[in-house]
């Protein structure tokens, strides 16, 4: 997991998507932003805007995938989102490989609250709970963003 703000992050990582990400949301207008999909590389890296109300977490499920990184961008509001390593967790659903997802039960590691301009990764082995309310629900625009491996 990484988590950030996109203002104060160094690119000089050495995943060059993810770089490429980081600094295409960089350079991002909120005032004019892009149609769904976002494609930065045919079948590679491309993403989605989404907008969601929170939710208090035990209405909220763990997700993991095999084949795809997350980068979660949050535009507006503030949304929790909770991880925790997908082998601590039991499994609630097969693995779906047309989707690359699978989910999960079990108790969070940690959980952060992000807002406008923060970011998180989530690789493979993070599963990831979100949707999450800080205090009560609330609007969140993001865009998720998946890099596959």
């Amino acid at each position: 997991m990484l988590y950030d703000s996109i203002y104060t992050t160094n690119y000089s990582t050495s995943l060059e998507k993810i770089s490429q990400v980081l600094k295409y949301l960089y350079t991002l207008s909120t005032n004019d932003l892009p149609l769904n999909p976002i494609v930065l590389i045919d079948n590679e890296v491309y993403g989605n805007i989404v907008e969601l109300e929170t939710r208090p977490e035990n209405q909220c499920i763990f997700e993991a995938h095999e084949t795809h990184i997350d980068i979660h961008y949050i535009l507006e509001g503030i949304e929790g989102i909770a991880l925790a390593h997908k082998e601590k967790l039991q499994r609630r659903t097969a693995y779906d490989c047309k989707k690359d997802i699978a989910f999960f039960d079990g108790s969070e590691d940690e959980t952060l609250f992000l807002g406008p301009g923060d970011f998180i990764v989530c690789w493979p082995n993070d599963a990831h709970k979100v949707g999450i309310m800080d205090q009560t629900p609330s609007f969140v625009k993001k865009i998720v963003f998946k890099i596959k491996l």
